[in-house]
């Protein structure tokens, strides 16, 4: 891409821009179809990889276990959970397409905050507790769907290259799952995690840690002096481990899993770049305000600004009706539990047996799905 001299600001051309592009979305289904493209490949994989697996009532019900596991909180913060691939499937199955157009509210909201992290030479997006990912799919799709209306509607600025994708993932099936999700849809990826753990992640000492192994590669291939190769390295190569947007998707969702990470959290908000911006995406239990205000302590001591004016609690209907969506997420829900009751005429028997209500919306034909839960959102932006 050419190099523009692009003299108006972000925050004006997102303004003079995001009225458009939300109208030119909305006339053209763009994210409804998106979304439908994302859950027929989905359906496709677990044809593939998931049916074979319940080729009796004993794996079926093996797997409606799995999906009881996958709706606790606890058991979720906890990495051994997401040990097997039934456990990716069943968490897939359950939370992909769900997860993926909330990420999409979330990016409108900025768009319409003036705050969406835009670079000319794209952005650096970081994942955590990736998942199955649907957090950068949805920014992938986003964004490709931004540069398509740039290119139709004429705002050349807004055209800038696709974002660079970065995730960090604990569970190696998770990333085999993602690895192939990304090559059977044709995406970008992820491919693999940046690193497989938060704990313990120190990004200033990986950028310290890169950049000196370029300093010594020049050294040794140049044979040159360690001034001389400093110098070189400073010049022609910007610091990794720098982000536009990080994105916490559900991932800090217990006291546990969010006290004693100050140093990780810390070292995420001291890597984000001028105008990078932190999202918080969770529910909304009792716990969550616990969570979400020892977080802000430390992004406001962070130098972080809380930005204003963001929806704190969004409804599943804010941007757009939620009944197309919902009815598609019920399709694929009423076609994997049909597979169940192909090798099992009383998995619906068992499943209500176990007397947990967030079952019914799989296993209920008749249930429709006119509502999601509401999820809670915090953005914190680094300024200017």
């Amino acid at each position: 891409m050419v190099k523009r001299n692009r003299r108006i600001s972000w925050k004006r051309l997102l303004g003079e821009s995001g009225p458009s592009f939300l109208g030119w979305l909305e006339e053209n289904y763009i994210r409804l179809r998106l979304y439908n493209t994302l859950a027929e490949v989905l359906k496709y994989y677990l044809e593939q990889n998931l049916k074979p697996n319940l080729s009796s009532p004993c794996l079926s019900r093996d797997f409606v276990d799995m999906l009881l596991q996958i709706h606790d909180k606890k058991k979720c913060a906890d990495e051994k959970t997401f040990h097997t691939a039934l456990a990716i499937q069943a968490y897939t199955y359950a939370h992909l397409l769900e997860r993926y157009r909330r990420i999409w509210d979330v990016l409108l909201i900025l768009l319409k905050a003036k705050v969406l992290p835009m670079s000319d030479d794209g952005i650096d997006v970081l994942d955590i507790g990736t998942g199955p990912a649907p957090a950068l799919y949805a920014v992938s799709d986003f964004y490709s769907a931004l540069r398509d209306f740039a290119t139709k509607k004429g705002y050349a600025f807004l055209d800038t290259p696709s974002p660079r994708l970065h995730c960090i993932e604990s569970s190696p099936y998770m990333w085999q799952f993602f690895h192939i999700f990304s090559e059977l849809s044709g995406r970008p990826g992820p491919f693999q995690p940046t690193f497989e753990k938060f704990e313990g992640v120190d990004f200033a000492e990986s950028r310290a840690y890169e950049k000196w192994a370029r300093i010594e590669t020049e050294i040794r291939e140049q044979d040159t002096s360690e001034e001389y190769a400093r110098w070189f390295v400073n010049q022609m190569f910007s610091p990794g481990y720098l982000y536009n947007l990080v994105i916490f998707s559900y991932f800090l969702t217990t006291e546990d899993n969010v006290v004693g990470r100050e140093k990780e959290l810390l070292s995420v908000f001291s890597s984000l770049r001028p105008g990078g911006v932190v999202v918080i995406v969770g529910g909304t239990s009792d716990e969550f305000p616990t969570i979400h205000n020892f977080v802000h302590e430390l992004a406001i001591g962070a130098n972080l600004l809380k930005v204003s004016g963001v929806q704190e609690v969004v409804p599943c209907n804010y941007f757009e009706p939620y009944n197309s969506y919902g009815k598609r997420l019920k399709e694929l829900y009423d076609t994997i539990w049909n597979w169940m009751r192909e090798q099992d005429k009383d998995i619906d028997q068992y499943a209500i047996s176990l007397q947990a209500p967030v079952l019914a919306k799989f296993w209920d034909l008749s249930k429709r799905l006119t509502i999601s839960p509401r999820f809670s959102l915090r953005v914190y932006r680094k300024g200017p």
